[in-house]
Formats: structure tokens, sequence, C-alpha cells
């Protein structure tokens, strides 16, 4: 078992002022997807084979069983 926690934190208003994905230590890719489109998107990446954190998957849980 692992002792770890995070925060989710919902934000309303914001605007993009960068690309983001990190800086040139990182490979973190930022994907803008729509309330609407969340199944088909995990659905997609998950067919491509990309491993999706499973703290990820129990906040969209609804979005799935519902």
């Amino acid at each position: 078992m692992v002792a770890e926690g995070f925060t989710l934190v919902r934000a309303h208003g914001l605007q993009r002022i960068g690309e983001g994905g990190g800086n040139e230590h990182e490979d973190i890719e930022v994907h803008l997807v729509p309330r609407a489109g969340i199944t088909a998107f995990v659905e997609r990446k998950r067919a491509e084979g990309c491993a999706i954190d499973v703290k990820l998957l129990l906040l969209l849980a609804a979005a799935f069983l519902g």
C-alpha cells in the first residue's frame, strides 16, 4: 500500500496563457477534453495502450458508471 494523497481543484473562468507541458526536463502532454468527451477520450487512450492513473479513473468513475 502507498500512503499517497492528492487534492482535486475545480476551477472556473480560467484563461490559458501558455502551451503547458512542464519544462525541458519533463515529457508532459496537455489534453483539453470537453466534459462530454471524457469517456470517449479515455477509451481511445486505453485502446492506444496508454496507462491511466487509477486515481484519475476513480475521479471519473461517475462518467463511466452512470
